[in-house]
């Protein structure tokens, strides 16, 4: 039940309430039902009753009638007289013909069986005394209406006197009846009624908790609490109830306060950022400052490493001119060791030869001699 949504519970509700009201409707159409079989078996009755009244009344007026035949002095009364009993016979005919359909309960048929049995004794019996009438016999008839023929009377309208009583005590018991089914649905619509509302209560406050419970209160108080804080108002006050941890209003409390301290650490933290960014410009502006420092060493840099560069130009074409010197003064080396080594060679012949001459002529020496061929070796180096 916990894991129902607000509108499975609605729908349960409200479902439940509907069954409770259909209940009550059907309880009470169908006691209303049986009110109004009661109802018309009362109106069957009386009407069986009004016309077995019917019936002993124009059974009254035959009686009178054939007393009348009795005491008639003219042939006109005595006709009247007979006419008067022939119609009431017809009519009582008829009464009988639409009361048997309405008779279906066993006694009632029995006791009508008897009285229309006496019924038929009692027209052959006025058959008999307007004969005796009509012969002229006022004493036989006499004898005969109070020895056989009111007899007979008697018992047809005792048979219908105990028809009427019996159905007054079925109008009465039907009455009774009736009563304890209106008071027994009255005390079971009371019952359903109060149970109803007892269910119909605890349903609504089921779904009630079930909608306000976790909201934490009225929906338009939440809503307005989350509306202000949408805005941006975070100075609202949430109302929650004791011991409430997990409703919407707690919830959005508790939001409310981390809202609140994470504004404050962006508040802290933007100051930071500016201070760092304060820093980070006069930094910045330190960087730009030895930058255009270093650009402008890097610009005389540039002046002389072009300088530089002409230097290097001039001192590799004079290394080179230098090694082609080189290159002359090792071939002139070499020539000067040959040359040093044709002049040792010229020295040695020398010597040896000036050495035998001057024992011949005796007039230069060797010294004087190899100073001459080297000062002459000399100037052929320096050409």
């Amino acid at each position: 039940m916990k894991n129902l949504s607000i509108a499975a519970r609605l729908i349960i509700g409200f479902s439940f309430v509907i069954a409770l009201l259909v209940t009550i409707a059907v309880i009470g159409i169908s006691r209303l039902a049986l009110l109004d079989s009661n109802t018309r078996t009362i109106e069957t009755q009386v009407q069986m009753m009004s016309l077995s009244s019917d019936i002993i009344g124009k059974t009254k007026q035959i009686a009178i009638a054939l007393r009348n035949m009795m005491l008639a002095e003219t042939d006109d009364d005595l006709n009247r007289q007979t006419q008067i009993i022939l119609d009431r016979r017809t009519s009582i005919l008829k009464d009988i013909e639409q009361l048997w359909p309405l008779v279906t309960d066993p006694r009632a048929r029995e006791i009508l069986e008897r009285a229309k049995a006496q019924r038929t004794r009692y027209i052959e019996g006025q058959e008999k005394l307007v004969a005796l009438i009509k012969s002229g016999s006022p004493e036989a008839s006499r004898r005969f209406l109070n020895t056989e023929l009111r007899p007979i009377l008697l018992q047809y309208q005792d048979a219908l006197g105990e028809f009427n009583t019996y159905q007054k005590e079925l109008v009465a018991a039907a009455g009774t009846e009736a009563h304890e089914q209106h008071k027994n649905a009255r005390n079971l619509s009371i019952g359903i009624v109060v149970v109803a509302l007892a269910v119909s209560a605890l349903m609504a406050l089921w779904v009630i908790r079930s909608v306000t419970g976790p909201l934490g209160g009225e929906p338009a108080a939440a809503l307005a609490v989350i509306e202000r804080i949408a805005e941006g108002d975070l100075t609202a006050t949430i109302p929650v109830r004791d011991q409430d941890t997990h409703s919407l209003m707690a919830a959005t409390r508790k939001m409310q306060t981390s809202l609140r301290q994470m504004l404050d650490e962006l508040r802290r933290t933007a100051d930071g950022v500016a201070n760092a960014a304060h820093e980070m410009a006069t930094t910045s502006q330190q960087v730009m400052d030895t930058v255009t420092d270093i650009s402008n060493a890097l610009r005389e840099q540039g002046v002389a490493s072009n300088e530089i560069a002409v230097n290097v130009e001039n001192i590799a074409r004079r290394s080179e001119e230098n090694s082609s010197a080189v290159r002359a003064v090792a071939e002139t080396a070499l020539h000067l060791e040959r040359l040093a080594a044709d002049t040792r060679q010229a020295v040695s012949r020398f010597r040896i030869g000036g050495q035998a001459a001057a024992r011949h002529r005796g007039g230069v020496t060797p010294n004087a001699v190899f100073k001459y061929s080297i000062s002459c070796k000399a100037r052929c180096f320096c050409v």
